[in-house]
């Protein structure tokens, strides 16, 4: 079986969570996915985290700085998956486990980052004059 957020991507909108419950999940907007975006951006701002210059994706988190990040952002954490569910943050504390979290949200909340970041990445290299001859 594929991973549920793998199976979102291909637009399978109900997700089984850990505890047996099926729930569908609404499409991701544009609004939507520029609030996760915003709020990974801050957080990952803060772990330090290195973007690889050409894309604009993030390469990887130091081990010491990944441990931190779920008593330093459940806040976050918990905005984001209120985001992706379409619900408030009561529901994503009552209703959600750390295997949600982690087989569903930061991994789908970390694609569409890489994806806004490849893009915009793209999108402005496209702007930049290149010296005569190429």
């Amino acid at each position: 079986m594929e991973e549920p957020f793998k199976e979102f991507l291909q637009g399978n909108r109900k997700i089984e969570l850990s505890s047996g419950t099926t729930v569908e999940v609404p499409p991701l907007t544009w609004g939507r996915e520029l609030k996760i975006y915003k709020i990974l951006t801050g957080v990952l701002k803060k772990l330090s985290a290195p973007v690889d210059s050409k894309t604009g994706e993030v390469t990887a988190i130091e081990a010491d700085k990944m441990y931190s990040f779920l008593s330093d952002f459940a806040s976050e954490i918990t905005n984001i998956a209120a985001l992706v569910f379409g619900q408030e943050s009561k529901w994503v504390v009552e209703n959600l486990t750390s295997d949600d979290i982690v087989s569903f949200v930061l991994p789908l909340s970390l694609h569409i980052f890489n994806k806004i970041s490849k893009g915009m990445t793209s999108a402005f290299s496209d702007l930049t004059p290149k010296p005569e001859g190429q």
